[in-house]
């Protein structure tokens, strides 16, 4: 599973859970990415920044993050 890296005020009980519910948005984007272009294939992406407002939950992080790796070409196969 990916893990998020989180930064920002507020303990780090609270940041273990916006964490966790990012990482959880990221991979729901790369499934749903992954299910509208079957002819994606492996990529490295490398590091992807998202600007989330705050409250963010899964879906929302998922919608970002499939649109971001939409943006970088997504690993498309040559």
């Amino acid at each position: 599973m990916t893990r998020a890296t989180v930064h920002g005020p507020g303990s780090r009980a609270q940041g273990d859970r916006v964490a966790d519910t990012v990482s959880r948005g990221i991979e729901g984007g790369a499934k749903a990415f992954a299910a509208a272009a079957p002819d994606a294939g492996p990529a490295q992406i490398g590091r992807v920044r998202l600007r989330l407002p705050a409250g963010a939950g899964e879906a929302e992080i998922a919608r970002a993050f499939a649109d971001a790796l939409a943006a970088r070409g997504g690993g498309r196969k040559p």
